[in-house]
């Protein structure tokens, strides 16, 4: 039977909505106004009749350091302050618990946003350092700088308003990591603690009139309220040097994972030493084949390998996350590095005008490569003119100086910023098109669950830290008589 295109279906209109209010909430931390690395603090959503929290929120604060001068830049972003973020609720029912958040963070950073991006948006709003060729996040000084971060996991991938009105209240918990870790130091000057000023969550909150909830009560009877989102869980391995394969229980107990993603850090050479730079650098680390067995059964059949360029690697990271056919898709994976520094012919004019050309050319685009760096690791020289003071301080950071080695003439002999990553997706469904009111990731509810990886020798005297994540999908449940949330996975 024919039919006409929705483009000439002209009594399709919009409904007004039913009657409500909304507006801008700001809920403030319930555990004091200043807080330092090593720290932590919780945010109480309240318990507000007839309303409801939009979860595309975000966590608002004042970030400065302790010194009396700038003395630090962020490793990448601000989300890189929080390695651990829970949810739970008054009655003891922890919706959310993620760990390594600051490394997954700036992966999902790295994996799905422009140079653009992070010039814009990630400069003004999150910290980002935004520019293209840097991976280093904002100056970290005396002067109070405001940070936006928006909640990227958990509920925050609801598309259903959450209930305020409860027995128990939503608390959102953030905890502070270790300034010697989210802090890379600028040259000659020693690093402080930070201080995180008035944290609050910003978000919508729409109030429904007693009619409209009433209507809304009449049509949940017997159902109650119920919310999909998807969490992460995490766990961690440690590897010691040399070639072979690692098989590694992940212990993931969950009806629908949907993916796994492994990343993998070159251990550094002194725990908590400045300048270890091991929130955003990732390591290939020799890796030659990954899979994964659920219940006995490898995923997928046959290894992913490293071969050649990573091409399969990360073909399936594109893949997993939906955007293998989405033109508008983009990623910074491979930052932009410096070409040859051009030599001075003599004199001081002459220096001068190369110095300015010098550093006209760190803004020349140059493919680094980083997605294929073995051992990603922290370098000594982070200045455009090789480490005074001034340059430091002006932010003129690049690609160049992140590096094994670098030459007095600022010859990069092995670049060591890396990028690397591998995401693999168990979802039945694939396609960007299907249904998004289904789920059909892998059940390991009961199953043993591994991670198999193949490693050459590439990896000699260089131990390891392996972080895997699962995305999976959860359901918060709102019980309609005791007003209690439970959570099922």
């Amino acid at each position: 039977m024919a039919a006409l295109s929705n483009s000439l279906n002209y009594n399709d209109l919009k409904r007004k909505a039913v009657s409500a209010r909304n507006y801008r909430a700001t809920f403030q931390s319930s555990s004091g106004l200043t807080f330092g690395s090593n720290s932590s603090f919780s945010i109480n959503l309240g318990q507000i009749p007839r309303s409801y929290i939009d979860p595309q929120m975000y966590l608002m604060f004042e970030l400065s350091s302790t010194a009396g001068a700038d003395n630090a830049v962020l490793d990448y972003s601000a989300y890189s302050l929080f390695p651990r973020i829970t949810v739970s609720s008054g009655n003891g029912a922890v919706i959310s618990d993620v760990n390594y958040l600051d490394i997954y963070h700036t992966l999902l950073l790295q994996s799905q946003t422009s140079d653009e991006f992070h010039k814009g948006f990630g400069k003004l709003c999150i910290g980002n350092a935004g520019r293209p060729n840097c991976p280093f996040g904002m100056t970290v000084g005396a002067t109070k700088k405001i940070i936006c971060l928006p909640l990227l996991t958990g509920l925050a991938t609801s598309n259903k308003l959450i209930p305020l009105d409860v027995a128990s209240q939503l608390q959102f918990t953030f905890y502070v990591g270790d300034f010697n870790k989210f802090l890379v130091p600028l040259t000659g000057v020693a690093l402080s603690d930070i201080t995180i000023t008035n944290p609050r969550l910003v978000a919508n909150v729409t109030e429904l009139s007693e009619a409209t909830q009433q209507m809304l009560d009449s049509s949940l009877q017997g159902v109650g309220y119920n919310i999909n989102f998807k969490d992460v869980v995490s766990t961690t391995a440690s590897r010691t040097s040399g070639s072979g394969t690692m098989v590694h229980n992940l212990a993931f107990r969950n009806s629908s994972l949907n993916k796994l993603t492994t990343i993998i850090q070159a251990a550094p050479a002194a725990d908590n030493a400045p300048g270890n730079f091991s929130i955003s650098n990732r390591s290939k680390g020799g890796l030659k084949e990954i899979s994964f067995f659920i219940a006995g059964q490898r995923m997928p059949s046959q290894k992913l390998s490293t071969a050649n360029n990573s091409a399969e690697i990360h073909i399936e990271n594109v893949l997993a996350n939906r955007s293998l056919m989405d033109p508008t898709h983009h990623s910074s994976l491979n930052t932009s590095s410096n070409s040859q520094v051009i030599e001075a012919p003599g004199g001081n004019a002459a220096a001068n005008i190369v110095e300015k050309v010098n550093e006209l050319r760190t803004a020349i685009p140059h493919n680094g490569n980083n997605f294929e760096v073995q051992h990603a690791r922290s370098a000594g020289k982070r200045s455009v003119n090789g480490g005074g003071a001034g340059d430091a301080a002006s932010e003129k950071y690049t690609m160049v100086h992140f590096a094994g080695s670098v030459a007095a003439d600022l010859t990069v002999t092995a670049p060591e910023y890396g990028s690397f990553f591998s995401t693999y997706s168990f979802e039945t469904f694939k396609s960007p098109a299907d249904d998004s009111g289904i789920y059909s990731g892998v059940n390991c509810l009961g199953a043993t669950t591994q991670a198999e990886l193949v490693f050459d020798d590439q990896t000699a005297n260089v131990n390891q830290t392996i972080f895997f994540y699962g995305e999976v999908d959860k359901v918060l449940s709102l019980d309609e008589i005791t007003r209690s949330f439970i959570i099922s996975d």
